[in-house]
């Protein structure tokens, strides 16, 4: 007896401080952090059902108390952006296959989350503000030429992924929980004004997760462009950075030219990239994570979910891979 009297009052003084530290990290601005968590199992479905007891957070080698964990179902934001420079024309499956992600993505959002759109080259050339109905986002991707057009200037000319990211990023003011990017690329950059650590800040300020679908062709005896090999990282890193995740589609080994058409598995392989997007996008786990101090500058920490392999899941985690300082936080807003 006296020994189970010992362990309720230890349990007892530890919730006890836990609840005071919860109480204090409240208190002080940037000690409670909402972050927003996608678990995706190995078929890109939303893993439900995980509380504060499976999530881990660790930082600076110290495992940090997560006072919540439920999956926040609102009605999240999304700014797809397109790529319609010269290097998406380039032989006849980067651009069908990119303007069939666009589709597809905006074709399954309606109450589901709501959507914006930005086609970008050398500059911004289509902006659709975020709309509860996504149809005239929709209809401007269908309208877009099917081949470079010197008199159109929505097709061709360079890449300014960097500025089109920022104008992204202004579409998704103000902040909201949850908001997100999902741009759709071959990764070229090479005519951006903006840096790549001024995105990556913009970003974080805004709480905005970045999602990448990557379109690779595999030209066997063709050297690629210096955009095209310095691009891809820098994208990699920003997505990593905000807590988004990647799709990587190789064309040449997986022909996905006629993305829509009547060829039943490459129309399949366009919902299922949209519908593990949108499970990512639009059911995250909202994770309330209490720091032991100030944080004066992005530093790197990791979430996991350590029981996964005794559970038999296999899991994707999007989480951002840097915690922001406390001059940078992202807003906690609905």
């Amino acid at each position: 007896m006296r020994v189970v009297r010992a362990q309720k009052v230890i349990a007892a003084g530890l919730l006890f401080l836990l609840s005071a530290f919860a109480a204090a990290a409240q208190d002080v601005p940037c000690l409670h952090r909402n972050v927003a968590v996608s678990v995706l199992d190995k078929s890109a479905k939303p893993v439900t059902g995980l509380g504060p007891q499976d999530f881990r957070a660790e930082f600076k080698g110290k495992e940090l108390p997560i006072l919540s964990a439920k999956i926040d179902s609102g009605m999240h934001r999304v700014v797809v952006m397109l790529d319609s420079s010269r290097s998406m024309f380039e032989g006849e499956q980067l651009w069908p296959s990119a303007r069939a992600f666009a589709k597809e993505i905006l074709s399954i959002a309606p109450g589901r989350f709501r959507a914006g759109l930005i086609v970008f080259n050398d500059r911004v050339r289509v902006k659709i503000p975020v709309q509860d109905d996504p149809a005239a986002a929709r209809r401007a991707v269908e309208d877009l030429p099917t081949r470079v057009d010197k008199k159109d200037e929505r097709t061709g000319r360079k890449t300014a992924v960097l500025d089109a990211l920022m104008a992204g990023a202004d579409l998704l003011e103000p902040p909201q929980f949850g908001d997100s990017i999902y741009l759709i690329t071959d990764g070229g950059e090479n005519d951006s004004n903006t840096s790549g650590e001024a995105v990556r800040s913009a970003l974080q300020l805004r709480g905005i997760r970045l999602y990448l679908q990557l379109l690779i062709v595999n030209r066997w005896g063709v050297q690629m462009t210096v955009e095209q090999v310095t691009g891809p990282p820098q994208l990699l890193e920003l997505v990593n950075d905000s807590g988004g995740l990647i799709g990587r589609v190789e064309l040449a080994r997986y022909p996905v030219a006629r993305l829509g058409s009547a060829d039943p598995e490459e129309s399949q392989r366009a919902r299922w990239a949209a519908e593990g997007f949108y499970a990512a996008i639009q059911v995250p786990y909202r994770l309330e994570v209490a720091l032991p101090g100030p944080v004066q500058k992005p530093e790197k920490w990791r979430i996991s979910v350590p029981n996964a392999k005794a559970r038999k899941l296999d899991l994707a985690i999007g989480y951002p891979a840097r915690l922001a300082g406390c001059s940078s936080s992202a807003p906690d807003k609905h």
